[in-house]
């Protein structure tokens, strides 16, 4: 009898593969026979999955923010407003283990966009779903009256990438800092106080 195969869990081990590979020795570090050594599969194995270096690396990509996302939809499941969005934004951020793997495919993938056309697109793909989860997050906010009233919803959503983007490579460039982590969190807290309203009682 045939043996079974979980072809979904089969891909997620190769995209973790990948990702170890990466961490290691960056994007070039990438092929498919050093993926398919490092999931302990044949490269024929491989190959019935994924078919060039790009493939891996699109697939790569995607498995790190979907494991992002699905954290983020599972933590701001009963928060609101701007406690969803700091929240959100925390999860994107290189804080333990978990963050600073994810944190070091998405850094070093942004190189491969100069010169990839389908990476790019998969990773314009990802921010445009960021896009959408945030400016849920700011309308909400708006709604419940905790986002201040001049705020420009379009311009805080890209804000917030360049904060994410920007904070990443903080953070990974100082990985061995113990004060990294409250730095980082600082950096979150402060961009949500510059656009909550201003709450303080007339004397």
């Amino acid at each position: 009898m045939p043996k079974h195969v979980d072809h979904q869990a089969r891909r997620a081990e190769i995209s973790s593969a990948t990702w170890r590979v990466i961490e290691r020795g960056g994007i070039p570090a990438v092929t498919l026979r050093s993926v398919a050594a490092e999931a302990s599969i044949s490269l024929g194995v491989l190959a019935h999955y994924f078919t060039s270096k790009d493939d891996i690396l699109q697939d790569a990509h995607r498995a790190a923010y979907d494991r992002t996302l699905e954290r983020v939809i599972e933590r701001t499941r009963s928060l609101h407003g701007l406690q969803a969005l700091r929240t959100s934004l925390l999860e994107a951020l290189p804080l333990d283990d978990d963050r600073i793997l994810e944190a070091r495919v998405d850094v070093a993938l942004v190189g491969a966009t100069v010169t990839d056309d389908a990476i790019r697109a998969a990773r314009a793909e990802s921010a445009d779903t960021l896009r959408r989860l945030i400016l849920g997050c700011l309308a909400e906010a708006r709604e419940r009256g905790d986002l201040r009233p001049d705020t420009d919803d379009s311009l805080t959503a890209d804000e917030c990438a360049v904060l994410l983007d920007g904070a990443s490579v903080l953070g990974l460039l100082r990985v061995d800092d113990a004060s990294i982590r409250n730095r980082l969190i600082a950096l979150v807290d402060a961009f949500i106080a510059r656009i909550s309203p201003d709450r303080t009682d007339a004397p």
